[in-house]
């Protein structure tokens, strides 16, 4: 759920530029790679290019 409302808030606000989220810690990877997909899937309807970063 936080991905897509960040996703919305983004494109709400008009943000752009280096924006850092930090998600809660999550130590199975499956799930940080959930949130990943997740975070891709939302800001796929953009215009602008979007670039994500791994769950670290």
């Amino acid at each position: 759920e936080a991905a897509d409302e960040i996703a919305r808030q983004l494109r709400l606000r008009d943000l752009g530029g280096l924006v850092v989220i930090d998600f809660i810690d999550m130590t199975p990877v499956k799930h940080q790679r959930e949130v990943e997909n997740r975070m891709k899937d939302a800001v796929r309807p953009d215009r602008a290019r979007v670039q994500l970063g791994r769950i670290s």
